[in-house]
């Protein structure tokens, strides 16, 4: 089995970290992959290092041009992979388009709830999606989105939750250790953390909001 991954963007994110490390484990796996993406970025590397090939398609006046197309087209024919594996929207549309054109079974990974992106995005969504053969919902409540909406039957719906590395993580945590005294902290600190970007949607304002009650009780926060 051939596996093409095709992805938005290879940019620091959830998805893209998701990526390397769903390759990593299918390449320990034996399968045979490439990886197209649209918008370059670190996590390219990352994949590069297990051997695996990366391929940036661009166009040739802006993002997502003729061009663009023509070129995403032609590398997915020449290639004729078993099965093309989309993440992200951009990634997700062209795919399904594509997979249908060339008759190549299309897996739509889906991080968000369907409906959230806009009037425009959502009514491309709702054209497009029936042309995937299958869609991976990362959690039930996005599975419940895309079923409540009828864009796709419950039957062609699976949730796959995120997940990590366990023992991965914790070798790395072993070799570089973080202490409280890195960030002029005490023993005796509340600390509270947070990963994401600087986007309404990551809801960064509820936190602050949290932290904010937990100070005027807990002065160490």
């Amino acid at each position: 089995m051939r596996l093409m991954h095709i992805i938005s963007s290879l940019k620091i994110g959830g998805a893209e970290a998701m990526l390397v490390d769903l390759v990593a484990s299918l390449a320990r796996l034996g399968y045979e992959q490439e990886v197209l993406a649209f918008h370059d970025g670190p996590n390219r590397h990352l994949i590069e290092a297990l051997g695996i090939h990366v391929t940036i398609i661009k166009g040739r006046f802006f993002r997502y041009d003729y061009v663009f197309f023509k070129r995403l087209y032609e590398h997915i024919k020449r290639s004729r992979p078993t099965l093309l594996h989309c993440a992200l929207w951009a990634a997700n549309v062209a795919g399904r388009v594509i997979g249908r054109l060339l008759n190549i079974p299309v897996v739509c990974a889906v991080h968000l709830s369907v409906g959230t992106d806009g009037l425009l995005r959502n009514i491309v969504d709702r054209c497009s999606l029936g042309l995937t053969s299958h869609v991976v919902a990362v959690s039930p409540e996005v599975a419940q989105s895309v079923v409540d909406r009828r864009w796709m039957p419950a039957n062609r719906v699976t949730i796959i939750e995120n997940g990590i590395d366990a023992e991965r993580v914790r070798r790395a945590a072993g070799q570089q250790p973080v202490t409280r005294a890195m960030f002029g902290l005490s023993d005796t600190d509340f600390v509270c953390g947070a990963v994401g970007r600087l986007i309404t949607r990551k809801n960064f304002a509820l936190l602050v909001a949290v932290v904010g009650k937990l100070a005027s009780i807990c002065p160490s926060v």
